[in-house]
C-alpha cells in the first residue's frame, strides 16, 4: 500500500493486466514527487512484446523521476 508522505522505497511488480493499478500508484508517487526522494523499482512480466502495453506511459514515468525510478519488463516467451 502506498501513502503519500511515505519516504519508503517503492516496489511494484505486476504481470499483464496487473499493472493497470501499479500505474495508478506511480502515477500518484510521480506526481507528489516521492522519486525526488526516495527510489521505485517497477517488474512487469508479460508473455511477449506484443502483450506489453504502458510502456510509453512507464518510460515517461521514469523519465520524469530522474533516475529515482527504475523500470524492468520481462518476457516469458519470447525468443532472444
Amino acid at each position: 500500500i502506498y501513502a503519500p508522505g511515505d519516504p519508503r522505497p517503492i516496489l511494484c511488480i505486476a504481470g499483464g493486466t496487473g499493472i493497470a493499478g501499479i500505474m495508478s500508484i506511480l502515477r500518484c508517487a510521480s506526481e507528489e514527487g516521492h522519486f525526488s526522494r526516495s527510489s521505485g523499482s517497477v517488474f512487469f512480466g508479460v508473455r511477449t512484446r506484443a502483450d506489453a502495453f504502458y510502456l510509453s506511459e512507464l518510460n515517461e514515468l521514469a523519465g520524469a523521476a530522474n533516475g529515482g525510478l527504475e523500470v524492468t519488463v520481462a518476457l516469458s516467451e519470447d525468443q532472444p
